[in-house]
Parts: structure tokens; sequence; C-alpha cells
């Protein structure tokens, strides 16, 4: 695994930072605390992932917790593992831009050092880093041997190449002409030590700006390899754009396609209410009020007729009515009062003359009074005789017997005289009044026959039946007259109720004529048909705005042009619906940003690579 890149979105200290490998060993060098662990750190919890101390390389300023590593493996190919590292997983990408992650592990299992290098994090840590307190430099010996060696380690140009050979030259001219250190002892010789010093130095000079260069060269490299895989990236980029594009369309067209159908299925069931096309639907309330009024009307007036019918006289109790209104009907209230009042006194007259007229025949002699006498003169008689003959069988005188008896005769007829002389006054006071009664009677009786003669009414009692009768019928006739009043109020509701109906269903079906209840069986048929129309439309109203949806501002003619042209350029079209062509051409556009940015950066260090092999001697 060769290391090219780092990008670190936050990561402890660092934020925003990008880092370039160069091939081989690279040497972290700076400050304390300036991120050098931070960074090996980073690289590895990008690999590895961050299981323990997650929180302890948190941002400090809070930012977005996020890197991205690229890397190239022995076989060639390029990897770039992007890590958020809040996230359950990394995404591993190929230079092409394709996922990998599902082939290496999902969730805990996708661990791309584990996948990639087969150690595990100790033995990357062990095997990657070498810390700088594990090279110490003894401060008792030559620093120049450790420059020596690195010098002597790097692989670098030519200028490096006859550097190394200068020194060789020089050490093999040092062994054959002057020998070792501690054969010179004379000045001249400390004069070529010296001069071999500053040769030294100048090489040490000359090693550290090629050192210098080979790590400008190798930031060029890894330049130029950035710019190459952003060139290959933005070209994925522009082909996984033209492709989503072309997918776009197709699925677009095949939608359009799919729409023209249904549209046309929706036009077809259209037509089949053009009809109604015409017919007002929103009159159908107003039409059924007027139906179910006029029917609830003609139920009231019908049952209100039933009453007043079965309220009318029938045709003797009108003509009874007649007959009544022609004989009691004239006489009015105040003459009825006179005739009752004519009545009662009459009657009372009569009660009181038969009361006088049997008090006057109670005082008249009755033939039972003479008879009563007569009996008792009788008996006196027979009683006279008895004595007579008593008198004579006993030898009495006769003569004074016979005188005793005549005096008893006497008294007795004078009696009767008297009593006969009473009853006599007594009968005629009582005849008297009772002409008087007869007399108040007659003349009642007159002012009742005055008032009863020309209507051909006999009694005041038939008067009273008939006039009793009169209310009774005249009653009953205002009853019915009533009833046929109430009636005549729901009959005209009924009447104009019909005549709305028929007004409103003359309007909606001009050309239909028949009994109401079928008219508005068929304005209730049509306006069912009509919203049942306006339900369609309604459908195809949506089915517009869903082609608006699917073509939006384009022409599908230009549409279909657009697909032709990018699939005969070899564009093969991407179906796949998870991935938003925004997100490409954001993607896009990152990576041309990308790239402008490394190009620029690139030619820069070109720039002052030319310039520093300018100045470095030979």
């Amino acid at each position: 695994m060769i290391l090219r890149s780092l990008a670190i979105g936050g990561f402890g200290r660092l934020r925003d930072r990008r880092f370039v490998f160069a091939p081989g060993l690279n040497v972290i060098y700076g400050e304390n605390e300036s991120g050098k662990s931070t960074l090996c750190a980073a690289i590895a919890g990008t690999l590895y992932g961050l299981e323990r101390r997650r929180d302890a390389w948190r941002p400090w300023d809070g930012g977005p917790f996020a890197a991205m590593l690229a890397y190239t493996l022995a076989n060639g190919h390029e990897i770039e593992v992007w890590r958020d590292f809040d996230a359950k997983a990394p995404r591993v990408y190929d230079r092409n831009g394709t996922d990998l992650s599902a082939a290496l592990g999902e969730g805990r299992s996708l661990i791309p050092g584990k996948a990639h290098l087969g150690i595990g994090l100790d033995a990357f840590w062990n095997a990657a880093y070498v810390r700088q307190q594990h090279v110490p430099i003894d401060e008792g010996k030559d620093a120049s041997a450790v420059a020596d060696a690195l010098a002597h380690a790097l692989d670098g140009g030519p200028r490096e190449d006859a550097a190394r050979g200068a020194l060789k030259r020089i050490d093999d001219a040092l062994r054959q002409h002057v020998g070792t250190k501690a054969a010179r002892k004379n000045a001249p010789l400390r004069a070529l030590r010296d001069r071999l010093e500053d040769e030294r130095r100048n090489a040490a000079s000359a090693r550290a700006s090629l050192a210098e260069l080979d790590e400008l060269r190798a930031r060029i490299e890894g330049a130029a390899l950035e710019r190459e895989r952003l060139t290959a990236a933005a070209g994925e980029a522009e082909r996984r754009l033209r492709g989503r594009r072309a997918g776009i369309l197709r699925a677009r067209l095949a939608d359009l396609r799919a729409w023209r159908e249904q549209y046309a299925e929706v036009q077809a069931a259209r037509a089949a209410y053009d009809d109604v096309a015409d017919f007002d639907a929103d009159r159908e309330g107003e039409a059924i009020d007027a139906y179910h009024a006029w029917v609830t009307a003609g139920a009231l007036a019908k049952r209100a007729s039933e009453d007043a019918e079965r309220a009318r006289l029938s045709e003797e109790e009108t003509h009874e009515l007649a007959d009544r209104r022609a004989d009691a009907g004239r006489i009015d209230d105040a003459a009825y009062a006179t005739i009752t009042h004519a009545a009662a006194d009459a009657a009372a007259a009569r009660i009181r003359a038969s009361t006088a007229a049997n008090e006057a025949r109670a005082a008249l002699p009755a033939p039972t009074s003479s008879g009563f006498f007569g009996a008792l003169l009788a008996l006196g008689v027979v009683a006279l005789c008895a004595a007579v003959g008593f008198a004579i069988a006993h030898d009495w005188f006769w003569t004074p017997v016979c005188g005793a008896i005549a005096a008893a005769l006497l008294g007795i007829s004078a009696l009767q005289g008297r009593a006969r002389a009473a009853r006599t006054r007594a009968a005629g006071a009582a005849q008297r009044r009772a002409d008087e009664a007869l007399g108040v009677e007659a003349r009642a009786a007159s002012t009742i026959a005055a008032l009863l003669d020309p209507i051909g009414v006999l009694t005041v009692e038939d008067l009273t039946r008939r006039r009793e009768r009169l209310a009774e019928l005249e009653a009953k006739y205002a009853a019915a007259n009533d009833a046929y009043a109430r009636a005549a109020a729901p009959a005209a509701e009924a009447t104009e109720a019909a005549a709305r109906f028929d007004r409103i269903a003359a309007i909606l079906l001009p050309d239909l004529t028949g009994p109401r209840s079928e008219v508005r069986a068929i304005i209730a048929e049509r306006a069912a048909r009509k919203r049942a129309r306006a339900g369609i439309d309604a459908r195809l109203g949506f089915l517009e705005m869903q082609k608006t949806t699917i073509i939006g501002g384009d022409d599908d003619y230009a549409l279909k042009n657009e697909l032709s042209e990018l699939l005969a350029a070899g564009v093969e079209p991407i179906e796949d619906e998870s991935l938003s062509l925004r997100h490409v051409e954001e993607e896009r556009a990152a990576i041309g940003e990308q790239l402008r940015t490394v190009e620029r950066e690139l030619a820069s260090m070109q720039g002052e690579l030319a310039a520093a092999e300018r100045t470095i001697p030979d």
C-alpha cells in the first residue's frame, strides 16, 4: 500500500488540511503540539476507525469530524476511503467512483486497513510509523554521518549521482595522495583537510538542496498523480453525469409515453359523458328542493282536502240548512228573546189560570155536598118516622117528637145555605183570577203567533229545536269552509312548487316532458353523470400537472433528440434512481475545482523546481 494523500475535514487540532505523500519514506517534522501525532492518528483512524478514544480526536472547534485517505494497492488499484467518524461505517471507492463498501463488509466488519493490508491496527502502528523517540541521534557522534547516510539512502536524479561521484573521487584521492588522517601532520594536509571539510559542507548543502528538490519532485509527482486521478475522476463524473442524464431522459420519456396512454384513456372515458357537457348540475339541488316541496305540499293539500271533504255538509244537511235559514234563521236573537219571554209569560199565566180555575171549581157547591145534606135530611126523616112509630108503639106523644125532628131538619137546611153562599163567592174570585191569567196567556200567545206564523213554526219548542239545529249546521258549515281554506294554502304551495320545478326542468331538460317523478329521476341521473364528468375533468387536470412534472419546461421532442445524441455518443444510461443528478453535478463541480487547484499547485511547484534547479551548483 502506497499512501498518496490525506484530506482532513476535522480531526483533533487539524482542520481543512490536505497532505500529499511521496513514494517511500515520509518524514513528518514540526514544533511540539503542531499535529504530527494527530496526522498519524488520522491515517490510522481512517483505515481502522476510532473504536477507542473517539472523543479524544473530536475537532476542537466543533466542525465536521471526517477525513479522506487515498492510496494505491500493490496491484495498482487506487482506493479512496471516506470516513465520517460519527457514522457507523466508512465508504470505499475505486478510481472510477465505484462503491466497494458492500464487497469489503458492512457496519463494524468494514475495516479497509485490515481488508487491504491483512494486518490489525496494532501491527499497522508498529510497521507504518517510526516515532521520533525511536531514532535518537547521539550528540557525541558526528551528525554528518547521519546526513551522509540519509543522502546515500535517497534515490535522486543525475545531480545527486554527480554529487555522489564527486564525493567518491574525493575520498579515493585522499586515500591515494594523502592517506589516512593520522598521517596528516603538516600544514598542507591541514589545508587539504580544511578544504575537504569545506567541500563536505558544500556537498552537504548540495545534498540538502537535492533533498529539498527530491521532496519537491515527490510533491510534483504526487500532484501529477492527483491531477491524473482527478482528471480520471472528472471524466468518470462526467460519464456518470451523462449516463444519469440519459437514464433520467429515458425514464422521463417512458413516463411521458405512459402518461399519454393514460391521458388517452381518460379522454375516451370523458367522451362517454359528452351528452351532459352543457347540463347545469349545480341546479340539481334547486330542482330536487322544488320537487320535494311539491310532493310535501301536495300531500298536505290532499290530506287537508280529505279533511274538508269529511267536514263538508251532505246534500240533506245542505237542504236542511237552507230550510233552517228560511225559518229559524229569520228570527234574530232579539226576536227570539221576545218570543221566549212571551212563552214564559204565557206558561206562567196558564199555570195561574189553571190554579184559579181549580180553585173556582173547588169553591162551587159540589154534587157531593148536596147529597150529604140530603142524606142527612133523609136520615132525619127516617129518624122522625122511626121515632113516631116508636112513640106510637110505646104510646108516646108523637107531636113533641115530630117538632124536635122538624127543628133539626130546619137547622140542617140553614147550615147548607150558608155554606153554598161562601163557596159561590170564593169561586167567583178564583174565576176572575183565571180570566185575568187567560187574558195574559192570550196576549202572549198573540205575540208568539205574530212572530211564528210568518215562518210557519207552531211552537216555541219547535223554534228552539230549529234554532239549535241551525246553529249546529252553521258550525259544521263554517268548519267545512275553514277546512277548505286550510287546504287552499298547501294546494297553492304545491302549485307554486310544481311550477318552480317545471321551470327548472324546462331549463335543464328543454326537450323532455313527462311525469315529474320521471323528470326528477332523469335530472338526478344526469347530475350524477355530470359530476362523474367533472371528476374526469379533475383527473385530466391532474394529468396535465403530472405532465408538467414529467417534462418541466422542456419539450418532449427536445428530450428525444438529447437522448438520441447521448446514446449515439456511446453513453450508457444509468437507471439508478438513488443517484441524484444534482449530487453527480455537485460531485463533478467539486472534482473540477479540486483539479483546477491541483493544476495551479502543480504549475507553481514546477516553476519552483525549474528555478531551484538553475541555482543548485554542480
